[in-house]
Parts: structure tokens; C-alpha cells; sequence
């Protein structure tokens, strides 16, 4: 006897539906896809914001005085120049010192620029002209060009034969060519 394994589909004949079944089947499946996909997409998110989280603790927000507040702000300059940062008011003092310096590089460069690219008046053109084409010497591309293929030329001895003599190399190619096939056909 045949031993029926219950976990092979192939066993028994294929499952038949109606058309309305397996539209409403088809919904389910479809609707179970996107469930997951969703899914996985908010876990995604989850786990991206508890990583930055971690990575970026955030301050609480607490109602303190102001006087409260410069308290924290001393540690926080010890806890930047541990850290190699400087103050914000070291920053702020630099800063303040750099900006008569910046102004004044900025209004040389102004007048360097100004000086190196005058502008330059543009020439009011009276129509159409015409353009001699023979006036107009060849451009040197094309005389680079044709010294290339005389090189060429000079190089393959051949096609200069073939080239000279182009309807006789055609017939003796054809000739030949009907020859083999005669002798073939013998």
C-alpha cells in the first residue's frame, strides 16, 4: 500500500474554487501582505528611534528659575572643555573680533573682482551677414585628417590596388568566386 503523507499538497487532486472564493481569499492574502508590511515598516521606525535615542540623549524640560540656570551653564563649560570644545563665550568673543577682518577681506575682494573682469561692452549688430565660404581657410582637423589617412593608405598596400582598380578587383573576386562554384558543381 501507499503510505499518504498528510504535509505533500500534491497527494490529492488540486483545490477548486469558485470565482467568488478566490476573490475573497485573494483579499485576505492581500490584506495579511500589507498588515505585515506595515508592520514591519513601524518596528523599523521603532527601533531606528530608540537607536537615536540612545545615541542622543535628550534633555528633560523642566521649569527652573533663571537663576537656576547659570549654575548648569558653568558645568556645561567644564563639561565642553573636558570634552576639548570651547564656551560659548570664547566663540562669541572670536567671532566679534573676526567680523572687522571679514569685512574688510570681503570689500578687497569686492574691488579685485571688480578690476580683474570689466565689463565688456557687447557689439550691436547691423543683420544678417554673409559668409564666404571660400574666404574661410580649411579648419586643421581636417588637414591632421587626411595626413592620418594617407599614412594609413601607405601602411595597407593593398587597398590602394583595390581602390584604383575597384570594378577589376570586384570582377576578379566574382570571378573567382563563379570559378569555385563551377568546379564544386563537377
Amino acid at each position: 500500500m501507499k503510505e499518504q503523507n498528510s504535509d505533500s499538497d500534491s497527494d490529492g487532486p488540486p483545490e477548486e474554487f469558485t470565482q467568488e472564493q478566490a476573490k475573497v481569499e485573494d483579499a485576505a492574502l492581500r490584506k495579511i501582505q500589507r498588515d505585515n508590511k506595515a508592520r514591519v515598516a513601524r518596528e523599523k521606525k521603532e527601533s531606528r528611534r530608540h537607536l537615536a535615542a540612545k545615541i542622543t540623549p535628550r534633555k528633560s524640560r523642566k521649569n527652573e528659575s533663571f537663576e537656576e540656570e547659570e549654575p548648569e551653564e558653568e558645568e556645561d563649560r567644564e563639561a565642553l572643555a573636558n570634552k576639548g570644545l570651547l564656551s560659548k563665550d570664547v566663540i562669541d568673543f572670536l567671532a566679534e573680533r573676526e567680523k572687522p577682518k571679514n569685512s574688510s577681506e570681503f570689500e578687497e575682494e569686492e574691488e579685485e573682482t571688480n578690476k580683474e573682469h570689466p565689463r565688456k561692452k557687447k557689439h550691436k549688430s547691423s543683420g544678417i551677414e554673409t559668409v564666404i565660404y571660400k574666404e574661410i581657410p580649411p579648419p586643421e582637423c581636417l588637414k591632421t585628417g587626411l595626413d592620418f589617412l594617407k599614412k594609413r593608405k601607405a601602411q595597407v598596400p593593398r587597398s590602394s590596388s583595390i581602390l584604383k582598380n575597384s570594378t577589376q578587383a570586384l570582377r576578379l573576386i566574382t570571378g573567382a568566386a563563379s570559378s569555385k562554384k563551377q568546379r564544386q558543381k563537377k
